[in-house]
């Protein structure tokens, strides 16, 4: 899933808890959570990151913010809730959790 990608970059050292979040799978889909950070802070992100080599090179970052554009907008318009991913992570799950009703 392209979130867990986004997860490791983003919060590699708590990527756990948000993976723990995404076991559970309502059918229903009662939400659709857009994480978003503008896209300077996830260059910053992609650049810190040490376990993934993927958007160092100039060409690479390029893609992404073409991606990025041509992306987001989509994702946006379906999304029912959105949550700025430049908060702290504990700030991010409780937002996720605020609006899943977790089966225990």
């Amino acid at each position: 899933m392209a979130w867990r990608s986004w997860a490791r970059c983003c919060y590699p050292e708590d990527f756990s808890r948000l993976e723990e979040f995404s076991c559970y799978r309502d059918p229903q889909f009662d939400h659709i959570a857009l994480l978003s950070a503008p896209a300077d802070v996830l260059l910053a992100r992609i650049a810190a990151r040490t376990g993934n080599p993927y958007g160092k090179h100039p060409a690479e970052r390029a893609q992404i913010l073409r991606d990025l554009a041509a992306v987001e907008p989509l994702l946006r318009a379906t999304a029912t809730i959105e949550i700025d991913a430049t908060a702290p992570l504990p700030e991010v799950v409780r937002r996720l959790e605020a609006v899943t009703i977790l089966p225990w």
